[in-house]
């Protein structure tokens, strides 16, 4: 178990005021302003004071009514909002620097892009992710670009999902291989086995995105030979055929350079064939909070839907995590805890992930 800390200004009070949505003693106040006004006005145009004159109009009262009911609404959701952001201020009101702020939970790698999670005890750091981590890439030809693979993903393919790697590490720890086992009970097939050191393929570019920068694509990466995509074709059912690329330390490929900006050196970091970013983390409150409003009745969204590397429990708030700007991870031995240094790994927040229709799909069925 590791615990986590935002080193810069990013904890947060063990209790926060709680996030009211009802009508404030000063929305009432303006309600009865405007009501009270405009019955004035409406006797003054009338000439008299007379109280019955306001009421002998109907449209008067109509439009009288009718002012303070909207007039109401939009004050009741000022309020409202108003209310989010001072629970939102007093989150960053609180911040003390250096302080714990959850504990990571649970750690993933997905050796193939878009196909299952592989949950891991613990995991190496690197510059490109967890080590493993999305170093395979499913991928296609696309004929409309002259025959370049492009990645495929469970946007195109659901049943993705359902397909189970498992790396194979020699004694010194590097990947040698794969066993790939697919978890549809409905398709008979036999587990795919490979050793890296016995395969040769061709170097090839794959485009993860459609991009004008090259740097953006995995460049000189490992194709498998036809063999290994055939197996893949088989188990998905697909009319087109598929290729297996890995990233070796030949591959390279470069995150976005407009979010490259977002580190303190200002430098191009290096990726895998993650979709934008090295890790992705997420929040067990988060996913409580979300399960929380959903219509009575529907089944609770299970967090290996949003594909996480990083998952965190027991920080202060629902969505707390987005917005931290930078992590650090410090070892938690027993009860004795090392101190937020900084010389511990830091991870810096770049982006916050736009989602697509993948957590849609249920990542053990396949389907919603």
């Amino acid at each position: 178990m590791r615990k986590v800390t935002e080193t810069l200004t990013k904890s947060f009070p063990n209790s926060l005021p709680k996030q009211g949505y009802g009508q404030s003693s000063s929305c009432r106040g303006v309600w009865v302003f405007v009501f009270v006004f405009h019955f004035c006005f409406s006797s003054f145009h009338k000439k008299t004071l007379r109280t019955m004159a306001f009421f002998e109009d109907p449209t008067l009262l109509f439009i009288t009514l009718l002012l303070s009911v909207v007039t109401y609404v939009i004050i009741f959701r000022t309020s409202a909002r108003s209310r989010r952001a001072s629970h939102r201020l007093a989150i960053h009101k609180h911040q003390k620097e250096g302080a714990f702020v959850g504990a990571v939970s649970r750690l993933n790698i997905y050796p193939i892009k878009s196909c299952s999670a592989v949950p891991v005890d613990t995991a190496e750091l690197s510059a490109t992710g967890l080590r493993f981590d999305r170093r395979f890439v499913l991928a296609r030809r696309n004929q409309e670009e002259g025959g370049r693979l492009q990645m495929i993903s469970q946007r195109e393919l659901p049943k993705m999902a359902l397909i189970l790697p498992a790396v194979m590490v020699n004694e010194a720890g590097e990947l040698t291989g794969l066993t790939v086992r697919f978890l549809d009970p409905d398709v008979e097939i036999d587990d795919l086995v490979f050793d890296l050191q016995a395969l040769t393929g061709a170097r090839e570019e794959i485009v993860i995105w459609p991009t004008k920068d090259p740097a953006e694509n995995g460049r000189n990466a490992l194709v498998l030979p036809q063999e290994v995509g055939a197996w893949f074709r088989q188990a998905l059912q697909t009319d087109f055929d598929l290729f297996l690329g890995f990233m070796d330390e030949s591959c390279t490929r470069l995150v976005n350079a407009g979010l490259s900006k977002a580190t303190p050196a200002e430098q191009r970091c290096p990726n895998s064939f993650a979709d934008v970013a090295q890790y992705l983390l997420l929040s067990e409150e988060s996913i409580d909070d979300l399960c929380d409003r959903l219509p009575k009745g529907v089944n609770r969204i299970r967090l290996n839907r949003f594909r996480p590397n990083i998952v965190v429990s027991g920080v202060a708030a629902p969505w707390a995590e987005d917005t931290w700007k930078e992590i650090e991870i410090v070892p938690r031995n027993g009860e004795n805890e090392e101190k937020p240094t900084r010389q511990n790994p830091v991870l810096h927040s770049i982006k916050m992930c736009a989602r697509c229709v993948m957590p849609s799909t249920n990542q053990v069925s396949r389907w919603c």
